[in-house]
This record gives C-alpha cells, sequence and structure tokens, in this order.
C-alpha cells in the first residue's frame, strides 16, 4: 500500500513483507516516504524493535546509497 489514511497528517504506516530489496522497483519510492515503515526483520536486526527503533532503522536504510 503506497498511500494510507492519515499520509498527510504525518501518521505512520509500517509494514512488512518487502525486506531489503533495494534493487525493487518500488525502493525509490518508499526511499521517499519517511513516515512508511518497514518492519521487516531484514533491516531491524532480525530482532523485535520498539517505534523510535523502528523510526531509526528505516532512516538508516533509506539514507543508504544503494545505486
Amino acid at each position: 500500500m503506497m498511500t494510507w489514511n492519515g499520509i498527510a497528517k504525518g501518521s505512520y504506516h509500517i509494514y512488512a513483507h518487502i525486506h531489503n530489496k533495494v534493487n525493487a522497483a518500488y525502493y525509490q519510492l518508499l526511499k521517499s516516504m519517511p513516515n512508511a515503515l518497514n518492519a521487516g526483520v531484514d533491516i531491524n536486526h532480525f530482532r523485535p524493535v520498539t517505534l523510535p527503533e523502528l523510526v531509526k532503522n528505516n532512516q538508516e536504510f533509506k539514507e543508504k546509497d544503494n545505486t
């Protein structure tokens, strides 16, 4: 889901099943959406994380130079 109710209000959209596929067609779009958070274990150190950790892990993942 690339849009969600509340996207314009700054709400988070937490999703999984995307993994850490930086070569996928959707990666650049997700990278541009700071409030779309990947909860998959691939980018969350293979363990449960708190919301602040989830935000931090997603920021780090999206900032990687994967070109």
